[in-house]
């Protein structure tokens, strides 16, 4: 979510009849995830950018969608950004093709004295209503560990990723480009990579765990008169 400077007008942030053109296709990997037919975006900045172009085809390539123009609140797509030279739908909120529905609503709000953008908010539906209504279970409650010190060691690490992960960062390039590997998979192994050099460069510090609080029941109150 944020502003992209992005100016996509009226293009396809999927691949449209994608479900029906490559049913009898044999030249697609075995592996290859149709895009989900979904409500055409609506979009009041009939302009196109670059910058529109190359997040229409980050949305593609990613399987992430664009809830303006879309979501309930924002049927025609509202220009979220005012200013002398006229006005434009540059700020996005943007999520994964998978838990599109999870989101029912977004709106823009009228343009304030403040800034020149809108802004723009949505709602999500709670935790078990994401886990009925999208393809995959998500775990929101991983606990975080711990964190790594970066105040020292950061040159130590730059130098294992420019030389020792080298390697790896060279395998991972050459896998953006693979259509079997998908997005969750590229971004796991470049986690990866980035984790195992921060493993030895910074010291990592565990979160001390909360004690909780012994709860008081069965109290009984008397009041008297």
């Amino acid at each position: 979510m944020g502003d992209f400077n992005a100016r996509t007008g009226d293009l396809f942030d999927y691949i449209e009849l994608d479900h029906i053109s490559h049913i009898d296709n044999n030249d697609l990997p075995t592996n290859y995830s149709v895009d989900d037919p979904l409500t055409i975006r609506q979009n009041m900045d009939t302009i196109v950018n670059e910058q529109g172009k190359n997040s229409i085809d980050l949305c593609i390539e990613s399987k992430m969608r664009i809830l303006n123009g879309r979501a309930m609140g924002d049927s025609l797509g509202n220009f979220t950004y005012f200013c002398p030279n006229g006005r434009s739908n540059i700020d996005y909120v943007i999520v994964s093709e998978d838990i599109v529905n999870s989101f029912p609503f977004l709106h823009v709000l009228p343009p304030n004295e403040l800034s020149d953008h809108c802004i723009v908010w949505f709602s999500l539906k709670t935790l078990n209503n994401l886990n009925n209504n999208s393809k995959q279970n998500y775990n929101f409650t991983f606990p975080i560990p711990g964190k790594f010190c970066v105040e020292n060691g950061k040159n130590e690490y730059i130098s294992l990723l420019e030389n020792d992960e080298e390697k790896d960062i060279q395998s991972f390039l050459l896998q953006v480009n693979d259509p079997e590997k998908d997005i969750n998979t590229l971004t796991e192994h470049l986690t990866n990579i980035m984790i195992k050099a921060a493993k030895k460069s910074f010291k990592f510090k565990l979160f001390k765990k909360k004690k909780r609080k012994r709860s008081i029941t069965g109290i009984m109150v008397i009041v008297l008169l």
